[in-house]
């Protein structure tokens, strides 16, 4: 039995802690980097923190599990249109992909706000994802 203890034990210390990932500011950027980061987050299991401003692009996080990802008192999500990168235009197609990719729930907040347009949209963190817990 001392011996079965002691190889669970030895066993659990070997294994790597996994960190919280904490987003302060993150104004985004091109969405398809931003989907393969999450998914990356998504398959590790690593808890994100939203601890101040996540814009645009960096809102795909909340695709993420709700068990997966948090927000404290400071945070922020700010929507807004895609924009064309070569023209600077709202690329309508990069707006159907990103809001049909999102929770319903995030789609309604949304929506309730006048959708996606070239003027920004600012939702409380707690708002749309699980309080932190351990975080201030």
């Amino acid at each position: 039995m001392r011996i079965a203890i002691a190889l669970v034990t030895t066993a659990l210390a070997t294994v790597p802690a996994i960190a919280d990932i904490v987003i302060g500011r993150d104004n985004g950027g091109v969405v398809r980097a931003y989907q393969a980061k999450v998914q990356a987050l998504h398959s590790s299991g690593e808890r994100v923190v939203i601890d101040g401003v996540c814009a645009s692009a960096c809102t795909l996080h909340l695709n993420l599990p709700r068990n997966q990802i948090c927000a404290t008192r400071r945070a922020v999500f700010v929507f807004h249109s895609a924009t064309d990168a070569q023209f600077g235009i709202p690329s309508w197609r990069t707006n159907d992909e990103v809001m049909n990719a999102f929770p319903p729930h995030v789609r309604v907040a949304i929506g309730q706000r006048g959708g996606l347009w070239l003027n920004p949209i600012s939702i409380r963190g707690t708002a749309l994802v699980p309080a932190c817990r351990g975080h201030q």
